[in-house]
């Protein structure tokens, strides 16, 4: 994930894991980690000198975030939430970020539940892919018709791989070819119609 960076870039640790801003959004061949979300976080709720800021609340409610995230799902084919429930989830994990640093860096007694809880945070942060994937069947079936690509059973192996597996699973830019011909008959039927 390439990222521009600047000399007062903000770097922020959890449990022995530097997350740092990231100023735009690189899509890969795989499903963005919870990190990347985090550093965009960073980056926008950033208060500097002559430069608009936004709150947490704003950054979310935008959908500055969201929609990046949204729009590289979709080109995965695998269909999102709705843009206002990926917003609260963004939010809502940043706010925690934000709460177990801050108390990780106190000097406050910590329990062993807590740092399970704030080790588990942080690993769900890092290890797979930030879930949000659509657990509504009837707007997933929208998005379809409105893209005019279904989710197949090696969208969502993509999906579980990426967001609750072993990470081997790549996205290509390559079209099936059955999927292909069907594009360009239904094309061909709308144009002599």
């Amino acid at each position: 994930m390439s990222a521009v960076t600047t000399r007062n870039e903000a770097k922020k640790d959890l449990f022995g894991k530097t997350f740092k801003e990231l100023y735009e959004f690189t899509p890969t061949a795989s499903l963005p980690a919870g990190h990347i979300v985090i550093g965009r976080m960073l980056a926008l709720c950033k208060t500097t000198k002559g430069i608009k800021s936004y709150s947490r609340a704003d950054a979310s409610k935008i959908v500055i975030v969201a929609n990046e995230l949204r729009r590289d799902w979709i080109t995965k084919n695998v269909y999102p939430m709705k843009e206002p429930a990926v917003a609260q989830r963004i939010q809502k994990d940043y706010e925690k970020f934000n709460a177990l640093r801050k108390y990780e860096n106190s000097k406050k007694i910590k329990t062993e539940k807590w740092c399970e809880n704030a080790e588990n945070f942080r690993d769900s942060l890092t290890k797979n892919a930030y879930d949000i994937r659509c657990n509504d069947a009837s707007f997933q079936k929208q998005m379809e018709e409105d893209f005019g690509v279904k989710m197949t059973q090696e969208d969502i192996d993509f999906h579980q791989d990426k967001c609750f597996g072993s990470y081997k699973l790549m996205c290509t830019n390559t079209v099936p070819k059955d999927w292909e011909r069907m594009k360009k008959r239904k094309q061909s039927r709308e144009d002599s119609v």
